[in-house]
């Protein structure tokens, strides 16, 4: 991609119109603008201390797929 596709795009999010823009991550590929969204789990706990290996292999399941939170 070259900077005259994505120069327009940080002109824009640079400008006023764009004051109310945050938190947003943004593309431009091949004549396309997009939002990248990801999705954060409720994820899982440890138990007062860091996660060893072996808790991580144990909460692997409830951390990546458990319920998404709401932001």
């Amino acid at each position: 991609m070259t900077a005259e596709h994505v120069a327009p795009v940080v002109a824009f999010l640079l400008g006023p119109d764009a004051r109310d823009v945050s938190g947003e991550v943004v593309g431009v590929a091949g004549g396309r603008l997009y939002a990248l969204r990801a999705r954060e789990t409720t994820g899982a706990f440890s138990e007062g201390r860091p996660f060893t290996v072996e808790d991580i292999k144990a909460a692997w399941d409830e951390a990546t797929r458990g319920s998404t939170t709401r932001g």
